[in-house]
């Protein structure tokens, strides 16, 4: 089970599964690409290994793919891997 949840880690983040999100105002279009972003991976999650993770399990995992995400906007919002993102999980202008 340990190499099944390492590599599921392990795929999001080689694949870019990312989210952004500086805070949590769901008026931030960051804030809605992160939870976009969290509630795919989970649901990924529950396709690939189901019943495997319980779900608190599966929405950290996801939440730790999605903050990486977080800290590149946070970086720079206006950069590409940001904006990128926001359009990838519809939060873009």
């Amino acid at each position: 089970m340990k190499k099944t949840v390492l590599s599921m880690v392990l795929a999001v983040f080689v694949f870019g599964v990312g989210c952004k999100g500086q805070e949590n105002s769901s008026s931030d279009p960051a804030s809605k690409a992160y939870e976009t972003c969290v509630e795919q991976v989970m649901k990924e999650g529950d396709e690939k290994n189901p019943g495997k993770l319980p779900p608190e399990v599966n929405r950290q995992l996801a939440e730790a793919a999605c903050k990486v995400v977080k800290t590149e906007c946070a970086k720079d919002p206006d950069g590409p891997v940001c904006q990128a993102l926001l359009k990838k999980y519809g939060a873009s202008d």
